[in-house]
């Protein structure tokens, strides 16, 4: 498959994933050992001296599924892999059916345009959070940060973690907290995020108003803080992470993480069978 015009083509959404991630890291160790958001003394040699507190916890466990969400939004809103089109007026629903039926009639394949995009997006959401999560942790080491110390005593709040050693090593630590499961709930979550809002730009391909209003619909949900409109345990469910009132043991159910790679699983292969039909 010739991924590399792909490439080009996403490399800026690639880049804004990878600033957002590294730049969510950042600020999430200011807020956990800074004296403010102004405090950039903790990246090098600097530190407030600021115990530890429980609610920094939940500031780092919740930062895998926030930074996994902000990369499935980057590449899953309004995304067709087409130019724009002077003749693409009137409504957003036709504009953008009049954008990947551009696309989709040029010479490339249907496959191509489907799966490749997808392969891009997930593989950025499976490396890039990860990534600048140990880049931010590298440096802190590398420095010699006192921060560090205080992140790694935030981290030990976990039950998990503090029945570990005096000096557990990092890898110790990530085996503790169950980061495996963790990473992989906040991948899951991505996924659904991505699947959710570049279905858009499918469903308008269909024939069928119903299916259209329905894409119509998940472009809605970037702009739903859903986070406020449910209940904390319904919240919990839907991004696999601990919120308020939820014990710091908490961790993301084998059934919810299985089920969000479902769902995402599930609205990808609609798509693709509203692509194969749609008469272009």
């Amino acid at each position: 498959m010739p991924t590399y015009p792909w490439l080009l083509y996403y490399r800026y959404r690639v880049l804004t994933v990878a600033i957002s991630s590294l730049l969510m890291t950042c600020l999430a160790h200011l807020w956990v050992s800074g004296d403010g958001f102004n405090d950039f003394g903790i990246f090098w040699h600097g530190f407030c001296g600021c115990p530890v507190d429980p609610r920094d916890a939940f500031v780092l466990l919740n930062l895998p599924p926030f930074t996994a969400l902000i990369a499935g939004f980057v590449f899953g809103y309004l995304s067709p892999g087409a130019v724009a089109l002077p003749a693409a007026a009137g409504i957003p629903g036709n504009q953008l059916k009049a954008l990947n039926r551009f696309f989709l009639t040029r010479p490339v394949s249907r496959r191509n345009a489907f799966f490749l995009p997808a392969a891009i997006a997930m593989t950025t959401i499976v490396l890039l959070p990860a990534a600048a999560f140990l880049l931010l942790v590298g440096w802190l080491s590398l420095v010699h940060a006192p921060s560090l110390h205080h992140l790694m005593a935030t981290i030990r709040m976990i039950p998990a973690v503090s029945q570990l050693g005096q000096h557990p090593t990092f890898l110790q630590v990530l085996g503790a907290v169950s980061a495996p499961r963790r990473y992989l709930a906040a991948l899951s979550v991505g996924f659904c995020a991505y699947a959710l809002l570049s279905s858009q730009q499918w469903m308008m391909l269909s024939p069928s108003k119903k299916i259209n209003a329905l894409g119509i619909f998940s472009a809605l949900l970037l702009f739903v803080p859903m986070w406020r409109v449910f209940g904390h345990q319904t919240a919990d469910m839907m991004f696999l992470a601990p919120g308020h009132g939820t014990p710091l043991a908490y961790l993301p159910s084998v059934l919810g993480i299985a089920l969000h790679f479902a769902i995402a699983a599930a609205i990808l292969t609609g798509c693709w069978r509203i692509l194969r039909t749609a008469e272009l």
